[in-house]
C-alpha cells in the first residue's frame, strides 16, 4: 500500500532531495532578478539583521520591520551546501505571510533610517503574488529579496513617499492623486514593481504641485546664519556709499565742490572733462555742475549707476534680487534728504517739516514691516513675484538677466524717482502756506500712511493667529475679512496710493501738476502686482470658492461696503 502524503508539511521532517527541491526554486528565482547583487548567502544564527532593513535600500517582496518589533518575513533558506546543512533541524508550524489581511498585489511600505533631515525615508515594495508556501523547513536565513539596491542608492518611491508622510493631512491628498494607469519601467524593477511605482509616481506629481503652491504661501523666511545676516547688512552699507559720496562732495565746503565747479557750463564739462563724452562720467567737475544745476537730472543718473546696474550686478551674482526689498524704503528718504539740503533750496519750512516728516513715518514704518515680516533678518529672500519671474524664465538665463535689469532696475527707477517728484517741487518753491489746502493735503496724506499702517498690523495679527492655530492642531483660518479688510481686498495699497498721490497734490498746489506722472506710473504697475497677488490667493484649491465670493462682494482697492446677497 503507498504511503500517503502528509496534508500538513510541517508535521516532519522533510527529506533531503525535498529540501534542495525547496531551496533551489526561490534562489534562481532571486539570481534572476535584475540588480541583485552578489550570491545570496544564508544567515546563521547571531548574524546581524539584513541591511536591507536597517538601511532602507530594499524593495522586496517580503515586509520589513516597522521598528515595533514586528517580524521579518520568512524566506526560504538559499546558498551552498554547507549552509543548507546548518538548516536542519525539527520543522515547526509557520505562519504565511500576511495571507489574510494584504491582497498579493497590495503596495507595501517599509520603514527604514537612511532619511535625512530628521526625516525617515519609505521604501516601497509589491507582495509579490508568486510567495513561495511555508515548506516546513526552519526559517534562519536572510529575507528573500527580489530587488536590491546597492548602497548608497534610493529604492524608487523612497523619497516619495517619505515627502508624503512628512505633513499632517500630505497621505489624503497624496491618496487622491494616486489614479496613475502607467508606469515608467526601470531595468532596476521587476513588472510589478514598476506598476506600483508608477501609481507612486503618479501621485507624487500632483501632491508635489500641490505643495508647491502651499510652499508659495509660507509667511516663514529660510532662518539666516548670523554671518550670513552680516554680510548682507554689510552690502547694504556699501552699496549707499556712492550715493552718499555724492551728497556729501555736493555740499561744498572741505575736499566738496568749489562755486567755481557749481557753476560751470554742464555743456563745456560734458565736452572737456576727461577727454569728453562719457569719459568725463569720471570727473567730479561734471558731478558737481550736475548735480549743482540739474538735480533732478543728478537723481536720475545716480540711480541708475547705483542701484540699476549695481544692483543687477549684485544680483546676478548672488541668484537674488533681495537687495532692491530694504532699498524701497531707503531710496525715496535718500532722494528727499538730497533736495531737502540742496545748496539751491528755497521752499516754505512747515511744508518742507510735515512733508519730509510725512515720508520718515513711512519709511519707517515700512522699514519696520519689512524686517517684521522677514523674522528680523535681511535679504533672508527675494520678493515672490521675482522669484517667480526668474523660475519661468530661468535663473542662470540670459533672457531673466535682461528682464531683471528693466523689470527689478529701471522699472524701480521710474517708480521710486517719480512718486518723490513732489518733494522737488516743495524745496525750490517758496509760495506761502495755504490754511485751507495745505493742511488738507497734509490730512489726506497721513490718512494713507495710517490706513496702510492698520491693514498691514491687522494682517499682521491674521497671521500670528494663524501661526498659533497650526502649532495647537487647529485649521488655520483662510481668510481676512475683516477691520479694514472687510471694506476692501488690499486696504494696504489703498493707503499706499492715496499717500503718494496725496503728496502729489502739492505738486499741483504749487504750480507742478506734471509731477503727478510719478504717482500715475505707481498706480499703473500696483494694477498688475494686485492681480498677480490675487492669482497667487486663488491657488490653493481649499481657500478659491471663498475668495472667489470675497471677489464678487469686496471692493478691489477703495473701502467701500461689501455688497450684500451677492
Amino acid at each position: 500500500m503507498p504511503q500517503q502524503v502528509p496534508t500538513t508539511p510541517t508535521a516532519q521532517t522533510p527529506s533531503r532531495t525535498a529540501r534542495r527541491a525547496a531551496a533551489a526554486a526561490p534562489a534562481a528565482a532571486t539570481t534572476a532578478t535584475p540588480g541583485t547583487t552578489g550570491r545570496p548567502r544564508a544567515s546563521s544564527r547571531g548574524r546581524r539583521p539584513s541591511r536591507a532593513a536597517a538601511d532602507g535600500y530594499d524593495s522586496s517582496g517580503g515586509l520589513l520591520s516597522d521598528g515595533d518589533g514586528a517580524a521579518p518575513a520568512a524566506a526560504p533558506a538559499t546558498g551552498s551546501r554547507s549552509a543548507r546543512s546548518r538548516s536542519r533541524s525539527t520543522a515547526k508550524p509557520t505562519t504565511p505571510l500576511a495571507a489574510a489581511t494584504m491582497s498579493p498585489a497590495a503596495p507595501v511600505v517599509s520603514l527604514g533610517n537612511g532619511g535625512g533631515a530628521g526625516v525617515e525615508p519609505l521604501d516601497t515594495g509589491v507582495l509579490s503574488g508568486d510567495e513561495p508556501l511555508a515548506t516546513g523547513v526552519r526559517q534562519r536565513g536572510r529575507q528573500r529579496k527580489s530587488l536590491r539596491f546597492a548602497p548608497g542608492t534610493h529604492s524608487p518611491g523612497g523619497n516619495a513617499t517619505a515627502a508624503v508622510s512628512a505633513s499632517p493631512g500630505s497621505a489624503a491628498r497624496f491618496g487622491a492623486a494616486h489614479d496613475s494607469a502607467s508606469a515608467p519601467m526601470s531595468p532596476l524593477m521587476s513588472p510589478r514593481a514598476a506598476a506600483a511605482y508608477g501609481d507612486i509616481s503618479a501621485g507624487l506629481e500632483a501632491f508635489e504641485a500641490e505643495e508647491a503652491a502651499v510652499k508659495g504661501f509660507s509667511s516663514e523666511p529660510p532662518p539666516l546664519h548670523w554671518t550670513r545676516r552680516v554680510r548682507n547688512t554689510a552690502l547694504i552699507v556699501l552699496v549707499t556709499l556712492p550715493a552718499l559720496y555724492f551728497f556729501q562732495v555736493l555740499q561744498g565746503g572741505p575736499g566738496g565742490c568749489s562755486t567755481a565747479q557749481w557753476k560751470a557750463p554742464l555743456a563745456n564739462v560734458w565736452a572737456t572733462a576727461n577727454g569728453g563724452g562719457l569719459a568725463s562720467l569720471l570727473s567730479m567737475d561734471l558731478w558737481c555742475a550736475l548735480g549743482y544745476q540739474q538735480p533732478l537730472l543728478a537723481v536720475n543718473l545716480v540711480f541708475f549707476l547705483n542701484i540699476d546696474v549695481l544692483f543687477w550686478a549684485v544680483s546676478l551674482l548672488q541668484g537674488s534680487t533681495w537687495l532692491i526689498d530694504p532699498f524701497w524704503q531707503i531710496a525715496p528718504m535718500m532722494i528727499g534728504l538730497f533736495y531737502q539740503f540742496h545748496p539751491l533750496a528755497v521752499t516754505h519750512p512747515l511744508r518742507s517739516r510735515l512733508a519730509m516728516g510725512l515720508l520718515w513715518i513711512w519709511a519707517v514704518r515700512m522699514t519696520h514691516s519689512y524686517f517684521r515680516r522677514e523674522e528680523w533678518q535681511v535679504g533672508a529672500r527675494e520678493d515672490w513675484r521675482y522669484a517667480r519671474m526668474a523660475q519661468r524664465y530661468g535663473r542662470r538665463s540670459l533672457m531673466w538677466a535682461l528682464v531683471s535689469f528693466f523689470a527689478v532696475g529701471v522699472t524701480q527707477q521710474l517708480m521710486l524717482v517719480g512718486i518723490t517728484l513732489p518733494l522737488l517741487a516743495i524745496h525750490t518753491s517758496p509760495a506761502p502756506w495755504n490754511p485751507v489746502w495745505d493742511t488738507l493735503i497734509f490730512l489726506v496724506a497721513a490718512a494713507g500712511i495710517m490706513t496702510s499702517l492698520t491693514a498691514d498690523n491687522q494682517l499682521r495679527v491674521f497671521m500670528l493667529e494663524n501661526q498659533k492655530r497650526r502649532q495647537a492642531g487647529l485649521d488655520p483660518i483662510l481668510l481676512l475679512d475683516t477691520g479694514l479688510w472687510h471694506y476692501s481686498r488690499h486696504p494696504n495699497f489703498f493707503g499706499e496710493q492715496l499717500w503718494w498721490w496725496a503728496l502729489g497734490g502739492w505738486a499741483v498746489l504749487l504750480g507742478q501738476p506734471w509731477m503727478l506722472v510719478g504717482a500715475a506710473f505707481n498706480t499703473l504697475c500696483f494694477f498688475p502686482i494686485t492681480w498677480m497677488t490675487e492669482a497667487r490667493m486663488l491657488e490653493r484649491s481649499e481657500r478659491r470658492p471663498f475668495y472667489q465670493h470675497y471677489q464678487s462682494t469686496t471692493s478691489m482697492w477703495v473701502p467701500w461696503p461689501p455688497m450684500v446677497g451677492a
